[in-house]
């Protein structure tokens, strides 16, 4: 936050405000024991740290709960109406010793908050750390503004991923019916894989592609990688939606790059993670990354005929997935081999066929990803927006 802030505006500490309090023990059994329609929010940001619910309250109003300890510590919320919190959640209630506007105080601690926290072991915020940070108050009309500018774009980000969610949940069902029913089949067969359409083939993953992987004396150590050069694929460059992400970059010597050209990534590969605990996830390559590898707990999966997309999507199904973890072996850490990955079977439609179904997929990922890009771009809107306003860079007009 910028140091200098408008003359009118005044600098107080979250203790001159607020009544500070913590939230209590609730456990899974209670939750279990007393269901009800009462929130209890608990340390994770995520779905603003739903845990249950019950049938009783604790608090009952407006307030601001933070998180004290653990992965989440320092995220901020606003709360309002009945809920209950467990006991890494600290809480705010208004001490009614200053004019303020809840929910842009929210707004403001969530900026500062984190800069708070202690890292020395397990990542803490406590109440008494919480209640010297410092805030900056407009008057209560230009507080209220700034919640409403802020509150709109929250709103259009919660919409937006609304519509994701039901994207998403549409492809899921979509996927399930192509690739169960294909296209318009209306007789079917029995198969290993369960009744398919009568003109599918099955046929194994080894005999669609060649399956590579780094071994033996080709592996590489730290002293291997570089700062730049020829990037190199793990599960890390693998996202949870499939894809490849290259926001935590690895890179490797020229030499043992080049030591291993079967391995050297072209367009339309599939890398697939076969080690660890993100077995499964996996990446179509759909062009050019530059000089790019794979490491020891990845492979390449490289079509034998145009079937790369096809193949992508059947892999990427919940039911493949969870087969994945079906054929992992028993061992320190666990792991695909080459010879079970070769084995899993795959339903086929002709190539006219599998275009129609790759078509339609591409189409719901297209949508899915477009919404994704706008809800990035609001999101960097309302990281300005906050820089702007709750410094007082950018003034509000209030009437």
């Amino acid at each position: 936050m910028n140091n200098k802030f408008p003359p009118e505006w005044t600098e107080i500490n979250v203790e001159d405000a607020f009544e500070i309090g913590r939230g209590r023990v609730i456990n899974k059994t209670e939750i279990k024991l007393n269901q009800g329609i009462y929130p209890v929010y608990s340390s994770q940001s995520s779905n603003y740290g739903r845990f249950g619910y019950l049938n009783t309250y604790d608090f009952d109003g407006e307030y601001i709960t933070w998180t004290t300890d653990g992965a989440y510590a320092g995220s901020v919320f606003y709360r309002k109406g009945k809920f209950n919190c467990t006991n890494v959640c600290g809480t705010l209630k208004d001490a009614g010793t200053h004019k303020i506007d809840l929910c842009f105080i929210a707004y403001y601690l969530s900026t500062v908050a984190k800069n708070h926290v202690s890292y020395v072991g397990n990542p803490k915020l406590m109440n008494n750390t919480f209640a010297k940070i410092k805030i900056l108050l407009p008057k209560l009309a230009e507080q209220k503004k700034i919640a409403s500018i802020l509150t709109s774009v929250d709103e259009v980000i919660e919409k937006t991923q609304s519509q994701i969610n039901k994207l998403q949940d549409l492809k899921k069902g979509t996927m399930n019916e192509l690739l169960t029913k294909g296209i318009g089949h209306t007789e079917f067969k029995d198969s290993k894989l369960g009744k398919i359409p009568n003109n599918w083939d099955i046929q194994k993953l080894g005999d669609l592609c060649e399956i590579r992987g780094r071994i033996g004396w080709k592996g590489y150590a730290v002293a291997d990688l570089r700062n730049e050069g020829a990037l190199v694929i793990g599960a890390t460059q693998i996202n949870k939606n499939h894809e490849i992400d290259l926001s935590k970059p690895k890179y490797i010597s020229d030499k043992k790059y080049e030591e291993s050209p079967e391995i050297m990534i072209q367009p339309n590969d599939i890398i697939l993670v076969k080690t660890g605990n993100t077995i499964g996830k996996l990446a179509l390559v759909s062009n050019d990354i530059g000089r790019a590898t794979i490491n020891p707990n990845t492979v390449i999966l490289r079509s034998k005929s145009n079937f790369h997309e096809f193949i992508y999507f059947v892999l990427t199904w919940s039911v493949y997935q969870s087969k994945f973890w079906d054929l992992v072996a028993v061992g320190a850490q666990p792991s695909l081999n080459q010879e079970n990955i070769k084995n899993i079977l795959l339903s086929l439609p002709n190539q006219d066929e599998m275009k129609i179904i790759n078509k339609t997929l591409k189409k719901h990922i297209n949508l899915i990803n477009n919404l994704k890009i706008k809800k990035d771009k609001l999101q960097l809107l309302k990281k300005s927006l906050m820089q702007d306003l709750l410094t007082g860079k950018v003034r509000v007009s209030v009437n």
